[in-house]
């Protein structure tokens, strides 16, 4: 996240929680999770809308949106631009794949599935062949 070199314009890991709206973390990752059709090694990843509504959600309380449409673009354009470099962090030459940053995995993906259980497995319940994971599977 901002490690205050990036990103200097939004929060630093350390004051941000991704566990604290459950029902958009489970948007989110349902939507971070969904298999790409033509490809089964990849996902699809997760939509901007749903990327920034994230993120908003994960701010302390004195993170302020601004008002105005131009400066809400910005922010914006600065979210998604902190989702690329973090979900494309670095490339692993032996199997041509970009992955997470650690910073990323931990605090917006693996601890907020120790808090928002539910969400988590509705999200994965989304996925994959609904025989074996749909509703009423035991």
């Amino acid at each position: 996240m901002s490690n205050g070199v990036n990103f200097t314009n939004l929060p630093l890991w350390e004051d941000m929680d991704f566990s604290q709206n459950c029902t958009v973390f489970g948007n989110w990752l349902s939507s971070f999770l969904m298999p790409n059709p033509w490809d089964a090694r990849e996902k699809m990843g997760a939509s901007f809308p749903l990327s920034i509504q994230y993120f908003i959600s994960a701010t302390p309380v004195d993170f302020v949106v601004p008002d105005a449409a131009d400066e809400q673009q910005a922010l914006m354009l600065e979210i998604n631009e902190w989702f690329t470099f973090n979900l494309y962090n670095y490339l692993n030459e032996t199997d041509g794949f970009w992955y997470l940053s650690e910073e990323f995995l931990d605090r917006a993906v693996r601890m907020p599935l120790e808090y928002c259980p539910k969400e988590y497995c509705k999200a994965l319940g989304y996925t994959g062949n609904a025989d074996l994971t749909g509703i009423g599977v035991q």
